[in-house]
């Protein structure tokens, strides 16, 4: 499957002529070659654009992208043209708020998972297979009009596994697995229960073993694994203590290997690798180190590569790959080197493929693949 940033992020084809580039760029130890990935549906103003999330091991990219009156669409993205749109026939496609389609992750079958908004601003899970959409509603949900409620589906393993989250009549999430067309409730005990507090299940391995998080009676973030029935936290030991700081589990591989981000007290973000009952922290030598920059780790494949950026001094965002111990920096050459613009990476998948996207000076947001080259390495 590819492996996807946590959503949230979050993410977007028909027929068409891609504006296609290919770059050559060394990065340090790996060289890449970046296409750049623009539907030609896509808008061309601030806020508009394309958005690849994840990148299965045959190739296959899914993502979304915004159109010109601002609603989401989906895509896939093979055999190096946009073959198929992704948008789910129940989702509201007025210009509004939270209307559209929003594909978050791909397995090696081609089957997808996502989201859709309706008319009444209640949220939808999808799967998508074989050219047909099956809308994936966990009946304890809400779906109270305008209030964002609903259910949202965040990954699927080769197995066709799904998990996600809903959020309930009381504005609490809950995660779940969807598993032979049953929903089981995955609550982590320790979550709290006041509104917009609870679990959120954001990534689901091979062998059906869960991650993700939880916010507590105190608004702090949890990272967990649930396994074999069982919650375990994952509090990495340098992360904040105070309300909205905490631990976030983002993907997992199929040996079991954890990678995420946590908040430390100054509000300062760093990655984690989780593996065998140790943290190690990923904090990319070249990244900021004052409030609301630093390093996030958002996915991980199953040589243990983990992708995700970094936010420099000069709040400028910068691609990176930890492969055996070492951070590449990888900047598409296209990417505005300004405040809030630059580079971020969203999945990789078991060749070392990488997708993500890039921002221009002029606000607009585009998609590439990173292909590497020559043999991944160190700085």
């Amino acid at each position: 499957m590819g492996k996807a940033l946590r959503g949230i992020s979050r993410s977007f084809i028909l027929f068409l002529i891609i504006g296609l580039l290919t770059v050559t760029v060394a990065a340090h130890a790996a060289t890449y070659t970046f296409t750049t990935l623009d539907d030609p549906k896509a808008g061309k103003t601030s806020s508009q654009g394309t958005f690849p999330a994840s990148i299965n091991d045959s190739g296959e990219v899914m993502g979304g992208y915004v159109d010109t009156s601002n609603i989401w669409h989906g895509f896939l993205y093979s055999g190096g043209k946009f073959s198929t749109s992704l948008d789910d026939p129940n989702a509201e496609k007025s210009p509004g708020d939270s209307y559209g389609t929003y594909p978050v992750s791909i397995n090696a079958g081609g089957e997808v998972v996502g989201y859709y908004g309706d008319a009444s601003n209640i949220w939808h899970g999808f799967f998508y297979s074989g050219g047909h959409f099956t809308t994936l509603d966990d009946p304890k949900a809400g779906g109270k009009p305008g209030h964002r409620q609903g259910t949202l589906a965040t990954s699927i393993n080769h197995s066709g596994q799904v998990v996600g989250y809903y959020l309930d009549a009381s504005n609490i999430y809950h995660g779940f697995l969807y598993s032979g067309g049953h929903f089981t409730t995955l609550d982590d005990p320790k979550a709290g229960k006041a509104g917009y507090q609870g679990t959120l299940a954001v990534s689901i391995n091979d062998s059906g073993q869960v991650v993700g998080y939880y916010m507590d009676a105190s608004n702090i973030f949890h990272g967990f694994l649930y396994s074999g029935g069982r919650f375990t936290t994952l509090d990495d030991p340098k992360a904040g203590k105070a309300g909205y700081q905490g631990t976030q589990a983002a993907s997992m591989n199929d040996s079991g290997e954890v990678a995420g981000n946590y908040m430390d007290a100054s509000d300062i973000a760093h990655g984690f690798l989780y593996n065998g009952g140790h943290f190690t922290t990923l904090d990319d030598p070249k990244a900021g180190k004052t409030g609301y920059q630093g390093t996030l780790a958002g996915s991980i494949n199953d040589s243990g590569q983990v992708v995700g950026y970094y936010v420099d001094a000069s709040n400028i965002h910068h691609g990176f790959l930890y492969s055996g111990g070492h951070f590449t920096t990888f900047d598409d050459p296209k990417a505005a080197k300004t405040f809030g613009h630059g580079t971020q990476a969203a999945s990789i998948n078991d060749s070392g493929r990488i997708v993500g996207t890039y921002g221009t000076a002029d606000g607009v947001t585009h998609g590439f693949i990173a292909t590497p080259i020559v043999a991944l390495g160190g700085n």
